[in-house]
């Protein structure tokens, strides 16, 4: 099994869910979230369907500095390096559906509660500053908790999910 993310839009957003490997086409995915291996390398531990992301113009040292970074802080557990297409124009929020994955979805096509954890940053230079911004975060949902428990439901798609959100009063 393998965590494969499919975006979807209206509302804008990302379902991950484990998926059978006999069940992709390892030429239609690519590497989306890495974490420090004990090896030392970045191997992807999620996945998304499409083409690779292009980072052939990230500089190489970017990589050996946030390894070495992870390494001297003890966070390689704790910490993933998430690649882009772009950085993200928006605000988004995780629900995790008990054993069917997570979703990501647009903060403002979704009802949710406080914002409990920011998961994700975006990191942007300009004019030689750095800036972190948050991008993405857990949220508690409509019913007070951050997960939604499905009760082993299997979701055979993406209606079927739009339908389990709808009927959580999450969209």
């Amino acid at each position: 099994m393998i965590m494969l993310g499919t975006s979807f839009a209206k509302p804008s957003g990302c379902w991950t869910k484990p998926t059978r490997i006999q069940d992709i086409n390892p030429e239609d995915i690519h590497g989306h979230i890495f974490m420090l291996s004990p090896d030392n390398r970045l191997v992807a531990y999620e996945y998304r369907e499409g083409p690779p992301n292009n980072i052939a113009g990230t500089d190489p040292a970017f990589f050996q500095e946030l390894i070495e970074y992870l390494q001297k802080n003890a966070l390689a557990s704790v910490l993933g390096l998430q690649v882009l297409y772009e950085s993200p124009s928006k605000q988004m929020v995780e629900i995790v559906l008990k054993d069917v994955g997570t979703v990501m979805l647009d903060a403002s096509e979704a009802k949710y509660g406080d914002i409990y954890r920011v998961t994700g940053w975006c990191v942007d230079q300009k004019d030689g500053l750095v800036d972190f911004k948050g991008g993405e975060s857990h949220a508690k949902t409509t019913k007070g908790t951050h997960q939604v428990f499905v009760g082993g439901k299997a979701l055979p798609d993406l209606a079927a999910l739009k339908s389990l959100l709808k009927g959580e009063d999450i969209i």
